[in-house]
């Protein structure tokens, strides 16, 4: 039996890597990637890593339902959009994850990775934040933030009643189609701490999750710490990432205007990334 994995959110900027990435490591395995969109998605780049896909709304639970079945690995990178307001967009992100783990572990799906944020990893004033470090809610003042830390709680919940979900936490992610708001919309110090990661790497660290995680455990991953001047730096000289002053609803701007350095060790140590 060909084992089947389904990524969902496949035309994201960082939905593509991983699905890209999981059909060239799984080539020759047995092992199918799929990957799933709204109806209204950009397939140019799904459709130029030759990986089929099926159309559904997360909030059409019978075509879930069917799309399911059969699933034998789940990555779920999808996530509302961001012109949504506040409370809309927390709502749908609760109502999404909700409904595409019950019908998961309905399905038998053997494992889930949820694609989340560093974010929830909270800030730390004298130290780098790790995987075990917890996000406290309200502390950010930032929507995002609280809807990724509410999907985050969702998944522990069902984790603790036995169903097999790891949960990846990238910091920012530099990879095609990314559109960084300029330091100009923030209220920030060019000097202020900041951590990003390569996109590819975020897509193997979900591999790995997949592969070797342990159920109900987060793994932050990370590239690089440095500042914001020279994190701008390196995201002006990539001509696949656009820093722009009219990009209002990045996901992650909470990872831009409240510091901090992500200390990834224990992932890598973990998962096995990064090692020969």
């Amino acid at each position: 039996m060909i084992e089947q994995t389904l990524v969902m959110g496949s035309t994201g900027f960082l939905g593509q890597q991983i699905a890209g990435h999981l059909q060239e490591a799984y080539a020759g395995e047995g092992r199918s990637v799929t990957g799933m969109r709204r109806w209204n998605s950009d397939v140019e780049t799904l459709g130029s890593l030759d990986i089929p896909d099926v159309v559904a709304d997360l909030d059409d639970e019978q075509e879930l339902e069917r799309i399911m079945s059969g699933v034998n690995f789940l990555v779920y990178a999808a996530a509302p959009d961001t012109t949504m307001e506040p409370d809309a967009y927390r709502q749908a992100a609760v109502r999404w994850i909700r409904r595409v783990l019950r019908l998961a572990r309905e399905n038998d799906v053997q494992r889930v990775v949820l694609t989340s944020t560093a974010a929830t990893l909270g800030t730390s004033q004298d130290r780098p934040v790790t995987s075990r470090d917890v996000y406290c809610p309200g502390e950010a003042e930032d929507p995002f933030a609280e809807a990724a830390y509410a999907v985050e709680q969702e998944a522990f919940r069902q984790a603790a009643d036995g169903q097999d979900i790891v949960i990846v936490n990238p910091s920012i992610v530099l990879a095609p189609g990314a559109r960084i708001p300029g330091p100009s919309q923030l209220d920030v110090n060019l000097r202020d701490p900041v951590s990003w990661v390569d996109g590819k790497t975020v897509a193997e660290a979900h591999r790995a999750a997949l592969e070797k995680g342990r159920r109900g455990q987060r793994y932050a991953i990370n590239e690089r710490n440095a500042d914001l001047e020279t994190f701008y730096r390196e995201a002006r000289a990539r001509p696949d990432v656009e820093v722009t002053d009219a990009e209002p609803n990045f996901r992650n701007r909470d990872l831009l205007a409240r510091g901090r350095h992500v200390d990834d060790s224990e992932t890598r140590q973990q998962l096995a990334i990064g090692s020969s």
